[in-house]
């Protein structure tokens, strides 16, 4: 997909910068990032793993970043549950 982003052309006030790669790696850094696409990543994790998997993350964020989430929904982790 970053690929496919990368190909578009953007202005040159737009400063994109694309990070792929583990969490081990990228959250090690000491970059803020805006905007964190985690498009069907956090099922992979278990419960335990998910909490220091989702503090890594916040931790990352500027104040006022941008965080999308692409998961599916099985309904039987505490974090997918649905309000509706």
């Amino acid at each position: 997909m970053i690929g496919v982003v990368k190909k578009l052309r953007l202005t040159k006030s737009n400063k994109v910068h694309f990070v792929h790669g583990k969490l081990k790696t990228i959250f090690r850094r000491q970059y803020k990032y805006d905007v964190v696409i985690a498009n069907f990543y956090l099922d992979l994790f278990t419960d335990r793993q998910l909490t220091h998997v989702i503090s890594k993350i916040r931790a990352s964020l500027k104040g006022e970043s941008l965080w999308v989430v692409t998961d599916f929904i099985d309904g039987n982790r505490w974090w997918q549950k649905s309000p509706f």
